[in-house]
């Protein structure tokens, strides 16, 4: 556990611009502490949102929500992690460690700590719990362009790819439009499922197994997308899934 804190401290300095020793960058423990730890971070997260009342009618102690906000962060650790690498690969830097981005993944998921607390700041210097993102709104049980972003969220995504991008430049000597690509690519390839098409994922993931767990006569059954949250979570709990995947193959190629 001290050497997951000091890796946090590291990753923190690197932030505010101070020298640090990079801990951010190696592993601290084996992959499966780390999944679990980054689940107690997504649930930690919806407390402290549900506390704060954050996005009232989202954030609480429901299963769907507790499933999605557990594999949340799991996802965001394991998934980009993947696709960074890969992607650097492809743009000829073989030589970037794996382990360097997968550690860089891992702790980046502290923002998720410090997404409630920009919110709840935020709120209480007059800002709205949340922004609306798009102007032309379809809203569909399938895809919405109504993207709601709270302050903290907008931030927590500011510091990422301030983060990323210098960290990939300074500390693994990607130059900068290689680092830029690989980590807008990576964004989007997150942006996407998670904040305009979650619906379509929710639909169909409710109408597939809502058979199982509600009445199909329920209003929820027939309107999934906006009450149940289990589709989201599933699709981050797989691509998480499909990130170790990748994790652990290119590491038993690095050993052998």
């Amino acid at each position: 556990m001290k050497k997951i804190l000091d890796g946090y401290i590291s990753l923190i300095r690197e932030m505010l611009g101070l020298r640090n020793n990079a801990l951010f960058l190696s592993f601290p423990a084996s992959v499966t502490v780390l999944i679990l730890v980054c689940g107690l971070i997504g649930l930690v997260r919806n407390a402290m949102s549900t506390a704060w009342n954050v996005l009232p009618g989202y954030y609480s102690f429901l299963p769907d929500i507790l499933w999605t906000m557990f594999n949340f962060p799991i996802f965001l650790f394991l998934f980009p992690g993947a696709l960074l690498h890969w992607l650097l690969h492809r743009f000829g830097y073989r030589d970037v460690r794996l382990e360097a981005v997968f550690a860089l993944s891992f702790y980046l998921q502290l923002i998720h700590l410090i997404v409630p607390f920009i919110d709840w700041l935020g709120y209480r210097l007059g800002m709205p719990w949340a922004y609306t993102l798009g102007t032309d709104i379809v809203r569909t049980s399938w895809y919405t362009n109504r993207i709601y972003m709270t302050p903290g969220i907008i931030v927590g995504w500011w510091i990422t790819a301030y983060i990323v991008t210098k960290v990939f430049h300074q500390r693994m000597g990607v130059r900068w439009l290689a680092a830029i690509l690989a980590s807008l690519t990576t964004f989007l390839a997150i942006f996407f499922p998670t904040y305009m098409f979650f619906t379509g994922l929710n639909t169909i993931f409710n109408r597939t197994f809502g058979l199982w767990f509600w009445d199909p006569q329920n209003y929820m059954f027939d309107s999934p997308s906006w009450f149940l949250q289990w589709g989201s979570g599933t699709y981050f709990a797989l691509a998480a899934l499909l990130g170790l995947i990748y994790y652990l193959k290119h590491l038993s190629k690095d050993n052998a």
